[in-house]
């Protein structure tokens, strides 16, 4: 998501299917100051809990778009370095790569 959003400067989703999250950004084109609309979506589907009404989640919110991008990052560090740590881990060296494509990416924005 993050990646796509870099790549074509407006906005980027992904879904995630194991849990049904749904996350989206997009960037906010009025404000000179580059704040990104960022939202994360939890269809009915993974969300009901055996009640027959349709329950859908949404969290929004607006941030700026160098805070967000840091804590990508950051995230993402964290997250590899910890799972580097699990022995069991799979290769994430397709996560490194995007990772370090990012970065990439950013720092020629800068």
């Amino acid at each position: 998501m993050t990646l796509e959003f870099l790549e074509n400067g407006q906005e980027g989703t992904t879904e995630h299917f194991s849990n049904g999250l749904e996350l989206g950004i997009k960037l906010i084109q009025p404000i000179k100051d580059k704040k990104v609309f960022f939202s994360v979506k939890r269809s009915s589907a993974f969300f009901n809990q055996g009640i027959d009404l349709p329950i859908e989640k949404e969290n929004k919110g607006v941030i700026e778009l160098n805070t967000f991008l840091n804590t990508v990052i950051k995230s993402a560090e964290d997250y590899l370095n910890f799972r580097d740590l699990d022995g069991r881990s799979h290769n994430l060296s397709a996560a490194k790569s995007e990772l370090e494509e990012i970065k990439e990416i950013i720092k020629s924005l800068v």
